[in-house]
């Protein structure tokens, strides 16, 4: 951290060197601090049980914490954590006065389950979940039982997940339903009952039971493959039925009901064009009220008309993007994202008067006028396939000849989506065009375009990737000498295949927790992804089989380097335990050995992500100057406050 900190002292603003923005009307710089370590940041606003109070997330003593008051008092209350580390998830105890969040230790994914007293700000919360190498997870608050709650973990067996109920006076747990190591899921309803199940038969197979509690007996309704997503979302109002998102017979999903008499599956809604996004239903109703969808802007579809009022009262520009976050339990007050690509305003809305309040907004708004839009694009890849994804320019550049950022989304099954996010905008900022691919086997776009990655790493994937970087170049966007390339996760994978495949395409890459070798990745990978695991050996193939293992090592970028052109840098978590510390540090170990031009950063503390600010600003700050360096962008430099949040 030394040698990090020294040369972010000596640096200081860099104008771009790019031909292209030497005379460009870019705005002003914004701090790198105002993207990724703003002390005003907040989010995750939901509104007490009881409609009498509201807690957030925000910074309190340089880390993310619970701010909470109550609704229509100025009367703030911050819960000391008692930890170094940040949080970025709460949940309200039906009492109202109790509140639940996670935490894991230095990034390893083991997430404990922390109660708090709000009465009691300042004393340390209690882990209910005190298991070493366990990963525990909140199955469900119980409107009607509220001194107990559900949850889950794999104390018992790392790699699946038991079901408990946990008496929050006491502490005490007790065992509903032990994992017989084929279970995937629990379902229960509202009232904390186990109701189903979702069972792995086979490598292929999936199936759904009933619980039928007179007989203790549990009966087989419905089936599904492997390339089959089904996700329960509740019971009917009836209790005869599901409501589901499912794709099973179809391409994209949709919203169905589920009869759990005869499997009958009944579709309720689906998307002309893509796969449903979230969909909310009613805690009183047992009714779906809205569901949104990304074709590219999200699209929203309301099942109950009487919302549509109140929807209209938000969407007052075009594009814009509206979330629920949270309602009480007479579902009368609600929190409300209203998002743009400039950021997001949270409101708190009562349906009864109608009344809207502004909460608060993210603190990048001051900037507003000097971010950048995000279009939707859409191209061809070479084999006809439709590709779509977005691209950002820079504020008061010409849109021509630009220095380009090919940005990769992890998973691979994900998805990139409008709105704000503050490395497209930071990177725009700083000159750079930055394109965002939905490459095949990104989710969302239905299941033949998922499908279509099936054995296609390094291949039809990476070829995506690179035919829109074509189509950037053809348009006269990017300038063909000067694309980078970044990601994270997969992201990073795919960076390390850009510059060992096609070494000429990118300028330089930045690679962060990224795969090296799909074989040693393939063999540490952590317990609880058992079940997960037959999807990846059909996408990406099973090292226990010589022929899959000859192809996966030819397909990673480990036994490539000499191919490698352009300078790399590469961050990497120490705890990181899906892409452990081995992937970066073997092929750093091998760049080196080769005399290839590679910058390496180890974070002691993180695991797969940054969660200390001082990690995210000192990882921002060498990727501002590493593509400064290699791209033509510009630089902010160095200030005092980073120096101040790097020491405390």
């Amino acid at each position: 951290m030394v040698f990090i900190l020294f040369g972010m002292i000596a640096s200081c603003a860099t104008a771009p060197k790019h031909p292209s923005l030497r005379n460009a009307l870019l705005p002003d710089l914004i701090p790198l601090r105002e993207f990724f370590v703003n002390i005003d940041t907040n989010f995750g606003y939901r509104v007490s049980p009881d409609a009498k109070k509201i807690a957030w997330i925000a910074i309190k003593n340089r880390r993310l914490t619970i701010h909470l008051r109550t609704i229509g008092k100025e009367d703030l209350t911050v819960i000391n954590t008692h930890s170094p580390r940040n949080i970025y998830g709460l949940v309200w105890v039906q009492d109202s006065r109790r509140m639940l969040y996670w935490q894991d230790q230095e990034g390893n994914e083991n997430y404990h389950i922390y109660l708090v007293d709000t009465n009691y700000p300042d004393q340390w919360p209690v882990d209910i979940t005190p298991f070493s190498d366990t990963r525990a997870r909140i199955h469900r608050i119980i409107r009607s039982d509220p001194e107990n709650i559900l949850i889950s973990h794999n104390q018992r067996d790392k790699t699946v997940f038991d079901l408990y109920r946990v008496n929050l006076n006491t502490r005490k747990q007790t065992l509903i339903a032990q994992n017989p190591g084929d279970v995937l899921s629990w379902i229960t309803d509202q009232e904390g009952n186990l109701r189903a199940r979702i069972r792995k038969t086979t490598t292929e197979k999936r199936m759904l039971e009933v619980f039928y509690h007179p007989h203790n007996t549990w009966k087989k309704i419905i089936t599904w493959g492997l390339e089959d997503s089904v996700g329960f979302l509740g019971f009917t109002p009836d209790n005869k039925g599901m409501w589901m998102k499912s794709n099973r017979g179809r391409d994209r999903i949709g919203l169905v009901r589920l009869d759990l008499e005869t499997g009958k599956e009944t579709l309720i809604y689906e998307d002309p064009k893509v796969d449903l996004g979230p969909v909310i239903v009613s805690y009183l109703t047992k009714k779906p009220l809205m569901t949104i969808s990304y074709p590219d802007y999200p699209t929203y579809h309301l099942f109950d008309s009487k919302l549509e009022p109140d929807f209209n009262l938000f969407k007052k520009q075009e594009p814009v993007g509206l979330y629920i976050i949270s309602s009480d339990n007479q579902e009368r007050l609600l929190t409300i994202a209203v998002y743009t690509d400039k950021g997001a305003d949270y409101y708190l809305f009562d349906r009864e008067t109608r009344e809207k309040v502004l909460l608060n907004r993210n603190p990048i708004a001051a900037y507003s006028d000097s971010l950048s839009t995000v279009q939707p694009i859409s191209f061809k890849s070479r084999d006809g396939l439709t590709l779509n994804g977005y691209l950002t320019l820079p504020k008061g550049s010409s849109g021509k000849k630009l220095p380009m950022v090919l940005f990769v989304h992890g998973g691979p099954w994900y998805r990139d989506y409008w709105g704000y996010r503050d490395t497209v905008q930071f990177l725009a900022n700083r000159g750079y065009a930055v394109l965002q691919i939905n490459y095949r086997g990104s989710t969302g776009y239905g299941r033949a375009f998922r499908q279509a990655a099936v054995g296609e790493f390094a291949g039809k994937m990476h070829t995506d990737l690179i035919d829109g970087v074509l189509w950037a170049i053809k348009e006269g966007i990017a300038d063909p000498q000067r694309i980078g390339i970044f990601g994270y996760s997969y992201g990073g994978y795919a960076t390390l295949v850009g510059l060992t495949f096609t070494p000429d395409t990118f300028a330089c890459g930045v690679d962060v927790f990224g795969i090296s070798n799909l074989v040693s990745f393939s063999e540490s990978v952590p317990k609880y992804w058992k079940s997960w695991m037959p999807f990846w050996y059909k996408y990406v193939g099973n090292p226990n089989n010589p022929e899959d293992r000859h192809r996966m090592e030819a397909k990673s970028p480990l036994f490539r380097v000499a191919q490698i052109k352009r300078p790399l840098l590469i961050a990497q978590g120490a705890n990181d335990v899906r892409v452990k510390q081995q992937e970066s540090d073997q092929i750093v170990s091998a760049l080196r050995k080769a005399g290839k031009e590679v910058e390496y950063i180890l974070f002691p503390d993180e695991g797969h992500g940054f969660s200390n600010w001082k990690n995210r600003l000192a990882f921002n700050r060498k990727m501002e100057d590493f593509l400064a360096k290699h791209l033509g962008g510009r630089s902010a430099g160095f200030d005092y406050y980073e120096l101040g949040l790097l020491i405390f």
